[in-house]
């Protein structure tokens, strides 16, 4: 009976996660609901890693009113996954920090995975770098294609001063830091 609860809350929380990704509509969402995506993404992970990784959220309840771009979140977790923990033998730790400074409001994913190294990171930040009217003729030239597209929705909806930059130190782990306009 319980593995058939649990994949009946997997098939649940997953047809919750199509059905956010696909509502059409303002692209813009609370970040409460921004948030409540990714937790169900995280939950379908924690069924598959059977709870091999913790998941800590650092976020006041005062922002979750703001709006923020439909699908920022998951697919930057996602890429935890994929890349960060996919050859780890420890347990995985993903924090989600979320602050407002003087200036802008800024979403922080850190993971202790693999990291990445210093010339990954270089190429990325200089990708997300570039001009929004520049990136479409080099939209085939990078393997970060879930990255690449939140980097330049954020950047075509709130500016070319926001998008995303990336941190990270091999065998560490990784930050991925969206910084978008508050309130947005």
């Amino acid at each position: 009976a319980g593995r058939q609860t649990q994949a009946n809350s997997m098939v649940e929380n997953l047809s919750d996660i199509m059905r956010f990704s696909l509502e059409s509509g303002d692209s813009m969402v609370s970040l409460k609901e921004e948030i409540e995506n990714c937790r169900k993404y995280i939950r379908i992970q924690q069924a598959r890693y059977d709870n091999g990784f913790q998941v800590v959220w650092d976020v006041e309840d005062m922002l979750l009113s703001n709006m923020v771009l439909r699908l920022i979140l998951q697919p930057i977790v996602e890429n935890v996954f994929t890349h960060a923990f996919k050859k780890m033998l420890s347990s995985g730790r993903i924090t989600l920090h979320l602050m407002v400074t003087d200036t802008d409001f800024k979403i922080m994913v850190s993971d202790n995975g693999t990291g990445i190294s210093d010339e990954q990171v270089l190429a990325l930040n200089r990708m997300f770098a570039v001009p929004q009217d520049e990136k479409s003729a080099m939209s085939g030239e990078h393997s970060s294609i879930a990255l690449y597209n939140i980097d330049s929705r954020i950047k075509m909806y709130c500016g070319e001063q926001y998008g995303l930059h990336i941190t990270s130190t091999v065998d560490y782990g990784t930050t991925v830091t969206v910084s978008l306009p508050y309130p947005c």
